[in-house]
């Protein structure tokens, strides 16, 4: 069993947008592991969860033999991207930038 790090993208001072746009965009699948059941987590302990819960969109592309999965989560207004070989895997990745986006937010 492996050990789960868990996720700080906190970006040193200084840091600029499109450099935080560009590190949430390749969060390595590691880190997206358990991602959707964490951000749920940290939604309803910190009364964040919207009363309707998380709105998801989901759309498959590509070949037949070699789709990529597209997961569009919304978070109190705000959209979280995510791609995989899998529904959960987008999902999970989605809720990985979100988590991201909460952390450096410090919600």
């Amino acid at each position: 069993m492996h050990t789960r790090r868990p996720l700080t993208l906190r970006p040193q001072q200084g840091i600029e947008e499109n450099a935080l746009l560009r590190i949430l965009n390749h969060i390595p699948n590691d880190m997206c592991e358990h991602s959707l059941m964490r951000l749920n987590n940290y939604l309803i302990q910190n009364h964040l969860m919207p009363k309707d819960g998380l709105k998801w969109a989901l759309v498959a592309g590509g070949p037949p033999h070699a789709l990529i999965w597209y997961a569009q989560c919304t978070v109190n207004g705000f959209l979280y991207n995510g791609t995989g070989p899998s529904k959960i895997a987008a999902k999970n990745q989605a809720a990985a930038r979100a988590l991201a986006y909460f952390a450096e937010a410090k919600f």
